[in-house]
């Protein structure tokens, strides 16, 4: 008799499974009150007929199983887009060397990207570029008193190609820093804290293509590096402006950057913030002024290489990566086909027990990992504001799960009594 089976004395034949059943459970994380599709839990009911409100702030299964040798995942639905964990958009295939002590960086490329260093004329005016197309993306550097790249076509002759980015900001160990000046392949940032690396790969800082808010110039003042705006509520922007950068248009389309960080204002005077301007002073506005904020921006889940699930309880019995982080998965998706919003994942993460390890379904908290172990649920920290609170609402995650249960079963007879 095999040593996986329990066993009493006098008895020689155990019959441990029959009747094998197999169950189809659909699960979205819509119903649980998590407000991230990729850290969720759902709760299997021990006896449906208390009901669910004795599981209140959980998603519920309303059934229980048990004595289950294997579980697999089949299907999995995710949102496509989500927050970036980065301010700006990382540009692969370049890399900054910095020159010197002064804060100048070298722009170099690896095979496969192109860099085109030129001047970008606009009578009497001239202003230096750097171009760089890779066979994803295409992107124009330029100092941040550029304007006339960025109020002029950039479709013409000069920036030709599918969805270009001109970027006049950096973000280097999560600050972002102006672009001053162009000169070949040589860029010089502004440095805040005489603290550069030396090294650093492109992440370009993008700014909202749609205005925050419009509002007339009377209702801005710039006095002593602080910058109050009036006609808004008190503390209105606080979460948007900490410590990040804006972009003012005048009536007469002037280009303005300030390098803010929110303070608190008192009641009735308006949100206040201070920094450094680059462009002409403020005190020059007219008209209506369009203010527009850079922010995270947002990052497709298809480009992921590879996707990891952890399944609490269902943790792998041995330890099989070399990353040690990721003993703890239970199984691995590819990204596969994809819909405007939503990615559909692939794979073969399942598990099955040994009759003497049979599992039953209490509560399971699935959570999703990207290519690099990190988990998706932490993208979602500390990012209030910088999309849209209605696209959170309906992004949810979809998964089925394939279950067999057996009947397990005694069957024993006494031992026969030998004359």
């Amino acid at each position: 008799m095999s040593a996986n089976f329990p066993f009493q004395e006098n008895i020689d034949v155990f019959a441990g499974e029959k009747a094998d059943k197999e169950y189809w459970i659909k699960i979205s994380s819509k119903d649980a009150t998590s407000t991230s599709p990729f850290n969720f839990s759902v709760k299997f009911m021990m006896n449906i007929n208390r009901g669910k409100n004795d599981y209140l702030k959980e998603a519920v299964v309303e059934d229980k199983y048990q004595d289950i040798k294997r579980i697999e995942v089949t299907d999995v639905i995710i949102p496509r887009y989500i927050p970036n964990d980065i301010l700006g958009l990382n540009f692969d295939g370049v890399n900054l060397i910095k020159v010197g002590t002064n804060p100048k960086y070298l722009v170099s490329t690896y095979p496969g990207t192109h860099m085109k260093c030129g001047v970008f004329t606009l009578s009497p005016n001239t202003y230096p570029y750097i171009k760089l197309t890779s066979p994803k993306d295409c992107i124009v550097l330029a100092s941040v008193t550029s304007s006339p790249i960025f109020l002029n076509d950039i479709s013409g002759s000069t920036f030709r190609y599918k969805d270009t980015k001109v970027i006049d900001h950096l973000t280097i160990n999560d600050t972002v820093y102006p672009i001053l000046d162009i000169s070949n392949n040589l860029i010089t940032l502004s440095d805040y804290n005489n603290n550069l690396p030396t090294s650093a790969s492109l992440i370009m800082a993008n700014y909202y293509a749609n205005d925050i808010f419009n509002t007339a110039h009377t209702n801005l003042t710039y006095t002593n590096g602080i910058l109050t705006i009036t006609g808004l509520p008190s503390n209105a922007l606080e979460t948007m402006f900490a410590s990040n950068i804006i972009r003012l248009y005048d009536g007469t389309r002037n280009s303005y950057l300030v390098v803010t960080k929110y303070v608190a204002a008192s009641a009735g005077v308006g949100t206040l913030i201070t920094g450094t301007v680059y462009g002409s002073s403020i005190a020059s506005l007219s008209g209506t002024v369009n203010i527009q904020l850079f922010g995270y921006g947002s990052r497709d889940i298809i480009d992921e290489r590879i996707l990891y699930l952890e399944m609490d309880p269902f943790t792998p019995v041995k330890s099989s990566a070399t990353d040690s982080s990721l003993n703890k998965m239970f199984g691995v998706l590819f990204p596969s086909t994809q819909s405007k919003n939503w990615i559909y994942a692939s794979g073969e993460p399942r598990e099955s027990f040994l009759p003497r390890d049979l599992r039953k379904l209490d509560k399971i908290t699935f959570t999703i990992y990207d290519s690099n172990g990190i988990s998706l649920n932490d993208t979602f920290k500390n990012r209030p504001g910088f999309l849209n609170p209605n696209y959170f609402s309906n992004m949810y995650t979809t998964i089925v799960l394939k279950v067999e249960e057996v009947d397990k079963t005694l069957v024993a007879k006494k031992n026969e009594i030998k004359k």
